[in-house]
């Protein structure tokens, strides 16, 4: 494929946090029990989903992992999506037999993608077809992460597909959208396959908010770092200023006491010839 695609991830300190503390995890399954793909479905429908998919596999490519975006919502026509507009092919035409490569670089090293296609009469069925349990089983063979993004869960049924062959599944709800009954009935079809429910990602967070849960999460930021920094070091040299005028005046007070013990006349003990009893 000569087409690189450009893939985009927030600029926000506060996702790129985020996205750090669900990597942490992800890195752990992999160390752990050398898990390789990870499934990721919304509770509802726009709760961020794609974006919070396309964020992790950056960062895992950025971290020197060979890693790969696989867009699974099928139902949507690639004319719809950001980062298809110049694709002619994507994964339901591999499936469907009409494309052979559909992996395409993007403007990260390390990272290729797979486009949704353009669409099919049935993504259910196939998604279940030998040619996607093939497609998942090279992909785990060429790639240290695969990255599934797939519609809402309770939506349409398309990410039920995978559950069995992917190692690990993260839901995604969004703050003041998803319902807690919505929660609830994603989680417990995930948790239909043992083992695979990872946690859940809360999106459309304010920032004010999140600072609540993550006070320090900008400390540091290289200004409110150099503000700390420099704070600390003024009261460091505070302490060493009082600190040496201490030892000033603590210097100048025994000048003092020895000054005035020379000027003082010496006592003499015991008389001339006879011995200190002091001394043995």
């Amino acid at each position: 494929m000569q087409i690189n695609v450009d893939i985009y991830q927030s600029d926000s300190q506060a996702v790129r946090d985020a996205i750090d503390n669900v990597i942490v995890q992800v890195y752990r399954k992999k160390r752990e029990n050398n898990h390789k793909s990870f499934l990721i479905t919304g509770c509802s429908a726009g709760c961020g989903t794609t974006n919070t998919a396309i964020n992790m596999a950056v960062a895992l490519a950025n971290s020197g992992w060979y890693t790969i975006l696989v867009d699974c919502d099928i139902r949507k026509g690639m004319e719809y999506k950001r980062l298809n507009q110049k694709i002619d092919a994507g994964l339901s035409d591999y499936l469907m037999g009409r494309a052979k490569d559909t992996v395409y670089p993007t403007n990260y090293d390390k990272l290729d993608y797979i486009p949704c296609g353009k669409g099919g009469e049935s993504p259910v069925r196939l998604l279940a077809t030998r040619e996607m349990e093939k497609l998942d089983s090279e992909l785990k063979n060429k790639y240290d992460f695969i990255i599934y993004d797939f519609p809402s869960i309770n939506i349409v049924p398309d990410a039920g597909i995978l559950l069995p062959v992917t190692d690990n599944v993260i839901l995604v709800a969004a703050v003041n959208e998803t319902t807690r009954k919505q929660l609830a009935s994603a989680k417990a079809k995930v948790r239909e396959v043992s083992g695979k429910y990872m946690g859940v990602i809360l999106n459309k967070l304010e920032l004010l908010d999140y600072k609540h849960y993550v006070k320090d999460y900008d400390y540091f930021k290289s200004d409110r770092l150099k503000r700390t920094y420099g704070r600390k070091l003024k009261e460091k040299e505070v302490k060493v200023s009082n600190a040496e005028t201490s030892n000033t005046e603590i210097s100048n007070a025994e000048t003092k006491n020895v000054v005035k013990d020379e000027t003082k006349p010496k006592k003499r003990h015991g008389k001339a010839g006879q011995n200190n009893k002091g001394l043995h």
